[in-house]
């Protein structure tokens, strides 16, 4: 228990002085929702109508391994599990590296092999119209 001694010599408990900030810091936060109410056509008619007020019900979920474990225990599990992550992290992107290395690689062999296609049309078309100008000009000569 940590107990502070202020100037008036009045002594402060810090551990009550934290809960009191939290307390008021929750209800602080708290906000009112805005109400729901079921109305039927019936009820709208009635003179005496009072609305009624539809509760919803919110899970709490409350584990007892969280509310016995120290802050430290607490902190070493967070890190553990983003160690965990992490790792996981980089794994996933050295394996999508990989892949994206495999397939820059297999389309740099398609587009090899298409390079060497194109160059050899190119050479046919070019043997093809030196032999047709050929046919042209000795037709031409002939005549």
């Amino acid at each position: 228990m940590l107990i502070l001694k202020t100037p008036k010599a009045s002594t402060i408990n810090l551990q009550d002085l934290h809960l009191s900030i939290a307390e008021r810091i929750k209800t602080e936060v708290k906000r009112p929702r805005p109400r729901r109410y079921d109305v039927t056509e019936e009820e709208v008619e009635d003179d005496d109508y009072e609305p009624v007020a539809k509760k919803r019900s919110r899970r709490i979920s409350t584990s007892s391994s969280t509310s016995t474990m120290s802050h430290s225990d607490k902190f070493r599990e967070l890190r553990d599990k983003n160690n965990e992550a992490s790792r996981k992290s980089r794994q996933n992107r050295k394996e999508r590296e990989r892949d994206l290395m495999k397939e820059l690689s297999d389309e740099e062999k398609v587009n090899f092999n298409l390079k060497a296609r194109y160059d050899e049309l190119e050479k046919s078309v070019y043997f093809l119209r030196k032999l047709m100008l050929q046919i042209v000009v000795s037709k031409g000569s002939a005549r």
